[in-house]
Protein backbone atom coordinates (compact mmCIF):
# COMPACT_ATOMS: atom_id res chain seq x y z
CA UNK A 1 0.00 0.00 0.00
CA UNK A 2 1.28 3.48 -0.90
CA UNK A 3 1.16 5.81 2.10
CA UNK A 4 1.70 9.53 2.60
CA UNK A 5 4.07 10.14 5.52
CA UNK A 6 3.11 13.14 7.63
CA UNK A 7 6.37 14.13 9.29
CA UNK A 8 7.88 16.76 11.51
CA UNK A 9 11.30 17.27 9.97
CA UNK A 10 12.59 19.87 12.39
CA UNK A 11 11.75 22.12 15.31
CA UNK A 12 13.34 25.53 14.78
CA UNK A 13 14.05 28.70 16.67
CA UNK A 14 11.91 31.31 14.86
CA UNK A 15 14.48 34.04 15.51
CA UNK A 16 17.60 32.24 14.32
CA UNK A 17 16.12 29.40 12.22
CA UNK A 18 18.44 27.02 14.07
CA UNK A 19 17.29 23.50 14.94
CA UNK A 20 16.34 23.08 18.60
CA UNK A 21 15.55 20.05 20.75
CA UNK A 22 12.23 19.70 22.58
CA UNK A 23 12.31 19.26 26.35
CA UNK A 24 11.08 15.75 27.09
CA UNK A 25 10.59 14.96 23.40
CA UNK A 26 7.41 15.24 21.33
CA UNK A 27 4.60 13.44 23.13
CA UNK A 28 1.41 14.31 21.24
CA UNK A 29 0.08 16.00 18.13
CA UNK A 30 -3.09 17.46 16.70
CA UNK A 31 -3.35 17.99 12.96
CA UNK A 32 -6.01 18.67 10.35
CA UNK A 33 -6.17 17.40 6.77
CA UNK A 34 -8.50 19.17 4.35
CA UNK A 35 -9.24 17.90 0.88
CA UNK A 36 -12.05 17.82 -1.72
CA UNK A 37 -14.50 15.37 -0.18
CA UNK A 38 -17.21 13.17 -1.63
CA UNK A 39 -17.53 9.64 -2.90
CA UNK A 40 -17.79 10.39 -6.62
CA UNK A 41 -16.55 12.95 -9.11
CA UNK A 42 -13.25 14.69 -8.50
CA UNK A 43 -12.44 14.04 -4.85
CA UNK A 44 -10.02 12.54 -2.36
CA UNK A 45 -10.92 9.86 0.17
CA UNK A 46 -8.72 8.76 3.07
CA UNK A 47 -8.77 4.97 2.93
CA UNK A 48 -6.51 4.22 5.90
CA UNK A 49 -4.69 5.98 8.72
CA UNK A 50 -1.68 4.28 10.32
CA UNK A 51 0.18 5.28 13.46
CA UNK A 52 3.69 6.63 13.32
CA UNK A 53 6.36 4.52 15.08
CA UNK A 54 5.87 6.03 18.54
CA UNK A 55 2.27 7.26 18.47
CA UNK A 56 -1.23 5.89 18.74
CA UNK A 57 -4.06 7.78 17.04
CA UNK A 58 -7.76 8.17 17.65
CA UNK A 59 -9.82 6.02 15.30
CA UNK A 60 -11.43 7.63 12.25
CA UNK A 61 -14.37 6.17 10.39
CA UNK A 62 -12.85 4.81 7.19
CA UNK A 63 -12.97 5.51 4.37
CA UNK A 64 -13.02 9.15 5.42
CA UNK A 65 -14.83 11.20 2.78
CA UNK A 66 -16.05 14.39 4.48
CA UNK A 67 -13.28 16.67 3.21
CA UNK A 68 -11.76 17.37 6.62
CA UNK A 69 -10.12 15.03 9.11
CA UNK A 70 -8.73 15.88 12.53
CA UNK A 71 -6.10 13.39 13.64
CA UNK A 72 -4.82 13.34 17.21
CA UNK A 73 -1.98 11.17 18.44
CA UNK A 74 -0.34 10.45 21.75
CA UNK A 75 2.89 8.83 22.78
CA UNK A 76 3.11 5.05 23.13
CA UNK A 77 6.88 4.61 23.25
CA UNK A 78 9.91 6.59 24.29
CA UNK A 79 9.70 10.33 23.68
CA UNK A 80 11.62 11.39 20.61
CA UNK A 81 12.91 14.43 18.77
CA UNK A 82 12.36 15.52 15.19
CA UNK A 83 12.63 14.26 12.54
CA UNK A 84 9.82 11.79 13.09
CA UNK A 85 6.70 10.45 11.39
CA UNK A 86 3.47 11.40 13.16
CA UNK A 87 1.01 9.41 11.07
CA UNK A 88 0.70 7.82 7.63
CA UNK A 89 -2.41 8.11 5.48
CA UNK A 90 -3.58 6.32 2.35
CA UNK A 91 -5.32 8.76 -0.03
CA UNK A 92 -7.49 7.58 -2.91
CA UNK A 93 -7.80 10.10 -5.75
CA UNK A 94 -11.19 9.95 -7.44
CA UNK A 95 -12.11 11.37 -10.82
CA UNK A 96 -10.19 12.62 -13.80
CA UNK A 97 -6.47 12.57 -14.56
CA UNK A 98 -7.02 16.08 -15.96
CA UNK A 99 -7.77 17.54 -12.51
CA UNK A 100 -5.36 18.51 -9.75
CA UNK A 101 -6.50 17.62 -6.24
CA UNK A 102 -5.19 19.51 -3.22
CA UNK A 103 -4.70 17.95 0.20
CA UNK A 104 -3.70 20.49 2.84
CA UNK A 105 -2.02 19.69 6.16
CA UNK A 106 -2.19 21.99 9.15
CA UNK A 107 -0.34 20.99 12.32
CA UNK A 108 -2.53 22.58 15.00
CA UNK A 109 -0.33 21.65 17.93
CA UNK A 110 2.51 19.55 19.28
CA UNK A 111 2.72 18.54 22.92
CA UNK A 112 5.85 18.03 24.98
CA UNK A 113 6.86 17.78 28.63
CA UNK A 114 8.02 21.38 28.57
CA UNK A 115 4.71 22.67 27.18
CA UNK A 116 2.97 22.95 23.83
CA UNK A 117 4.97 23.81 20.73
CA UNK A 118 3.54 26.33 18.29
CA UNK A 119 3.45 25.10 14.71
CA UNK A 120 4.22 27.52 11.90
CA UNK A 121 3.06 26.68 8.47
CA UNK A 122 0.77 24.67 6.27
CA UNK A 123 1.90 22.05 3.77
CA UNK A 124 -0.01 21.44 0.57
CA UNK A 125 0.16 18.18 -1.36
CA UNK A 126 -0.86 18.35 -5.03
CA UNK A 127 -2.28 15.02 -6.19
CA UNK A 128 -3.25 13.96 -9.71
CA UNK A 129 -4.26 10.50 -10.89
CA UNK A 130 -1.59 8.84 -12.99
CA UNK A 131 0.90 11.72 -12.78
CA UNK A 132 3.75 9.55 -11.52
CA UNK A 133 6.31 12.04 -12.83
CA UNK A 134 4.50 14.87 -10.96
CA UNK A 135 5.02 17.37 -13.77
CA UNK A 136 1.35 18.27 -14.31
CA UNK A 137 0.78 16.20 -17.45
CA UNK A 138 0.06 12.55 -18.20
CA UNK A 139 2.46 11.09 -20.76
CA UNK A 140 4.10 7.75 -21.47
CA UNK A 141 6.91 8.91 -19.17
CA UNK A 142 4.54 8.36 -16.23
CA UNK A 143 4.12 4.71 -17.20
CA UNK A 144 7.90 4.45 -17.62
CA UNK A 145 8.50 5.91 -14.15
CA UNK A 146 6.22 3.27 -12.64
CA UNK A 147 7.99 0.44 -14.48
CA UNK A 148 11.39 1.80 -13.41
CA UNK A 149 10.25 2.09 -9.79
CA UNK A 150 9.02 -1.50 -9.75
CA UNK A 151 12.36 -2.61 -11.19
CA UNK A 152 14.23 -0.74 -8.44
CA UNK A 153 15.65 1.82 -10.86
CA UNK A 154 13.83 4.92 -9.57
CA UNK A 155 13.31 6.12 -6.01
CA UNK A 156 10.10 7.44 -4.48
CA UNK A 157 9.84 11.04 -3.35
CA UNK A 158 9.20 14.62 -4.38
CA UNK A 159 11.10 16.05 -7.34
CA UNK A 160 11.02 15.57 -11.10
CA UNK A 161 13.60 12.75 -11.09
CA UNK A 162 11.66 10.77 -8.45
CA UNK A 163 8.40 8.88 -8.73
CA UNK A 164 5.30 10.25 -7.05
CA UNK A 165 4.03 6.85 -5.93
CA UNK A 166 0.61 8.03 -4.72
CA UNK A 167 -0.21 9.59 -8.09
CA UNK A 168 1.06 6.54 -9.93
CA UNK A 169 -0.76 4.01 -7.76
CA UNK A 170 -4.08 5.78 -8.29
CA UNK A 171 -4.26 5.10 -12.03
CA UNK A 172 -5.67 1.62 -11.51
CA UNK A 173 -7.40 1.59 -8.16
CA UNK A 174 -7.59 -1.48 -5.96
CA UNK A 175 -10.89 -3.16 -5.21
CA UNK A 176 -10.01 -3.31 -1.50
CA UNK A 177 -10.88 -0.44 0.79
CA UNK A 178 -7.48 -0.07 2.47
CA UNK A 179 -5.53 1.90 -0.13
CA UNK A 180 -3.63 1.74 -3.39
CA UNK A 181 -0.65 -0.34 -4.49
CA UNK A 182 1.82 0.61 -7.20
CA UNK A 183 1.79 -2.19 -9.79
CA UNK A 184 2.52 -2.68 -13.48
CA UNK A 185 -1.25 -2.47 -14.03
CA UNK A 186 -1.04 1.26 -13.20
CA UNK A 187 1.48 1.73 -16.00
CA UNK A 188 -0.75 -0.28 -18.37
CA UNK A 189 -3.82 1.85 -17.53
CA UNK A 190 -1.85 5.02 -18.31
CA UNK A 191 -0.66 3.60 -21.64
CA UNK A 192 -4.21 2.53 -22.50
CA UNK A 193 -5.57 5.99 -21.66
CA UNK A 194 -2.97 7.63 -23.90
CA UNK A 195 -3.89 5.20 -26.69
CA UNK A 196 -7.56 6.19 -26.40
CA UNK A 197 -8.69 2.89 -24.90
CA UNK A 198 -9.57 4.44 -21.53
CA UNK A 199 -11.08 7.79 -20.62
CA UNK A 200 -9.51 10.39 -18.33
CA UNK A 201 -10.94 8.58 -15.30
CA UNK A 202 -9.29 5.35 -16.52
CA UNK A 203 -12.59 3.71 -17.40
CA UNK A 204 -12.85 1.58 -20.52
CA UNK A 205 -14.26 3.47 -23.51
Amino acid sequence: MVLLDIRINRIRNPDTDADVSVEGGIGSFNLTLTYPGGTSGNAINLMDVKNGPTFSTEALTLPHTSGSATIRGSLTGAATQAPLTLVRVAPRILGSANVNHTLTLSVDGLGAAGGNIAADGIKTYLLRRGDAKADGTITIADALFIAQSLAGLRETGEGLSLIHAINGANARQETTQTGEKLTIADALYIAQMLAGLRDASFGII
